[in-house]
């Protein structure tokens, strides 16, 4: 219980401080009290974390990175992976839901043409425009939820989507928090593998983005 509330507080310094690198540095003062713990209480842990990260991801709170980093740094790669991928999946898709049965039929009575682009491209190639979407670590994932929701997309091809296209970056962001949580002392941030899971996660990205680009999708992500 110790462990949710002060991992439910660093959340919501997330979504209420000037920004994510600044929660991360929050959550380093208490990782080794956090890991003891969870070597004593692994299967609560999970679900505390599980339930935690699920309900921000399902909320307008930009969360993605610094829990990942949680993740990583608490169960270490392959368990936070598939902790902090389930958890964004469900949170996401519990967003997606929530707009489709509140706002969606509003919506399509107000329909303009912005939206009429959306659903035409969807229509067209849903699965592959949400994957770009997805892909990209500096689109608002809260946004993408709304966007779809207002969509003829069904519910599990967004929530397969969804979790396929956040892989790349969790996969990259909970690495780092695992290899930050070893570290002993400042000086062994310059560390080798430090460095390398950095520098891989700052090229996300740039790499998604050129992949997108040369596969054919429209600068920006816009539709025709």
């Amino acid at each position: 219980m110790a462990l949710a509330l002060v991992v439910a507080a660093v959340a919501a310094g997330v979504a209420l401080g000037p920004s994510q690198a600044t929660a991360w540095d929050a959550a380093q003062a208490h990782l080794a009290g956090w890991r003891a713990w969870v070597d004593h209480n692994l299967l609560a842990a999970l679900a505390g974390f599980y339930l935690l990260f699920g309900c921000a991801a399902s909320l307008p709170f930009p969360v993605l990175t610094v829990m990942t980093l949680i993740g990583g740094a608490l169960f270490g790669v392959p368990l936070g992976l598939v902790a902090s991928c389930l958890a964004y999946t469900t949170g996401v898709t519990v967003s997606f839901l929530a707009t489709r049965v509140l706002f969606r039929e509003r919506v399509r009575q107000m329909e303009g043409k912005w939206l009429s682009r959306v659903q035409r491209g969807v229509a067209r190639d849903g699965a592959y425009y949400l994957l770009t979407l997805r892909m990209m670590p500096t689109v608002p994932f809260f946004l993408v939820n709304v966007l779809m929701a207002l969509t003829p997309i069904g519910t599990r091809t967004f929530a397969a989507v969804s979790c396929l296209g956040v892989l790349p970056y969790a996969f990259l962001s909970t690495r780092v928090g695992a290899e930050l949580a070893s570290v002993d002392s400042p000086n062994d941030i310059v560390s080798p593998q430090v460095l390398a899971a950095l520098a891989a996660l700052a090229l996300v990205p740039i790499l998604i983005r050129k992949v997108i680009v040369r596969g054919g999708a429209p600068e920006g992500g816009e539709l025709k």
